[in-house]
């Protein structure tokens, strides 16, 4: 969820969603009973659709599913100076707790166990480190090596502190807290979980390429979804059959900028402050949004070799890691459908 993309991005991104959903292609916008919509929220075009017998239910349905993610967007995004996430930030450095709800006590609960998991890649006191090299802003700018380090001693999920009873507390007043990492595949989540609740069997809910599906499509088969090629626009290398799973992928064609030939991309190595170097993309499948919002993006930084080891030794997500050279490798369960 981050602010003031360029026109650039904004472009890649319609375009990345639309050659994502390869079952609209065939079915078209009059099929009968599918009933879609979308709107600009978590920073990128959040793109809804329902299977449904009824027209007026499919619509309500889709309303409160954007309605709960707007919800929050405005508890997570530390662009909102009334979030809760900026509240926290805004109060680093103080010997109080900022008081929090339980749903956003819980993600960053589950953000520092995801920390764990990764070993350190997934870190969400990043947000230091992203505000310096200002991707997708006006003030793109590599920073100075000296810069970087500095900033490297407020990135340390360790010096985040939880108390259950008083809320969240950040050590030092120049931390902050980015959930940029957790916080679409989350709000995707939710948005099925809102879809459910309006009776809604059969839906996609896509943002920005971040995609979870309910159940399958009309007729029964898996929803066909598309794997951008990192260097192609509007291009795929593959296609992902899923049923009731979500996929993410996180790439360094997203968000970038390109400088005597080097792309400097928005994904960054926590141990560094740099962009992670060895990967152009990383694809994964999980049962939920969130699991692949947030795997895609550790895996991304712990490149090819480290990255399919670890793979491989999950039991519930799968996974395409297209390495710096082009190569494509996959997960011993990852199924890519030829186009």
């Amino acid at each position: 969820m981050g602010r003031g993309k360029t026109i650039r991005v904004l472009i890649v991104g319609a375009a990345f969603v639309s050659v994502l959903v390869l079952w609209m292609r065939s079915q078209g916008k009059a099929a009968p009973g599918l009933y879609r919509q979308s709107q600009f929220l978590l920073d990128t075009l959040v793109e809804i659709t329902v299977v449904s017998p009824d027209e007026h239910a499919a619509h309500q349905a889709i309303e409160a599913a954007y309605a709960e993610i707007g919800r929050i967007e405005s508890l997570l995004s530390r662009y909102s100076p009334e979030s809760q996430i900026s509240l926290v930030n805004q109060s680093a450095g103080k010997e109080q707790f900022t008081p929090v709800v339980q749903e956003v006590y819980a993600i960053v609960q589950r953000s520092l166990h995801y920390t764990d998991m990764t070993g350190g890649v997934f870190d969400i006191s990043i947000g230091p480190v992203i505000d310096v090299w200002g991707i997708g802003t006006q003030h793109e700018r590599i920073p100075d090596q000296e810069e970087l380090q500095q900033l490297l001693q407020l990135v340390d999920y360790k010096k985040i502190i939880l108390d259950h009873e008083q809320g969240i507390r950040l050590p030092d007043p120049n931390m902050t807290l980015d959930l940029g990492g957790i916080a679409k595949g989350y709000a995707i989540d939710q948005a099925i979980a809102v879809l459910r609740q309006h009776g809604v069997t059969m839906a996609l809910v896509n943002a920005g390429g971040d995609i979870r599906c309910l159940g399958t499509k009309a007729d029964g088969t898996p929803w066909r979804i598309g794997i951008q090629n990192p260097r192609k626009n509007a291009a795929i290398v593959g296609v992902v059959n899923i049923s009731d799973a979500a996929v993410a992928t996180s790439g360094d064609y997203e968000r970038y900028f390109m400088q005597q030939g080097i792309r400097y991309h928005h994904i960054f190595d926590p141990a560094t402050g740099m962009p992670a170097r060895e990967c152009q993309s990383v694809t994964i499948v999980a049962p939920t949004a969130e699991q692949a919002d947030v795997m895609a993006t550790a895996i991304f930084v712990m490149g090819p070799e480290r990255g399919l080891t670890f793979l491989n030794e999950q039991a519930d997500i799968e996974g395409m890691i297209v390495r710096a050279d082009g190569k494509l490798l996959f997960s011993d369960g990852f199924a890519l459908q030829p186009q």
